[in-house]
């Protein structure tokens, strides 16, 4: 039974189940797909920064956004290059930047 607040009966199980989903998640395979989290988030990290060097002009927009989770998938593939959920979600990052800039 969850804890009893104001009269409300809160159940751990949702939060708990989701706490035990992410740590399969960050656990497990991950680290062969990206990497130690470290090295992945440090390459991010120097793409994004050369995105910003290059860009080199006021606040980022939604499109801005699209390329550089793009580019986090492009550090992910940097460990592993046959990982083909980073290739899919690169290729819908890319769709979802082209749908945006069509708009601007």
């Amino acid at each position: 039974m969850g804890a009893i607040l104001m009269g409300a009966i809160f159940e751990p199980e949702p939060r708990s189940r989701c706490l035990d989903e992410a740590k399969a998640a960050i656990c497990g395979d991950r680290d062969l797909a990206y990497g130690q989290p470290e090295d992945n988030f440090a390459r991010i990290a120097t793409m994004w920064n050369a995105w910003w060097d290059v860009r080199q002009s006021g606040p980022f927009d939604s499109a801005d956004v699209a390329i550089m989770l793009g580019l986090m998938k492009d550090a992910r593939l940097a460990n592993n290059k046959q990982h083909p959920d980073s290739w899919r979600d690169k290729a819908g990052y890319a769709a979802c930047g082209y749908e945006i800039t069509e708009g601007l």
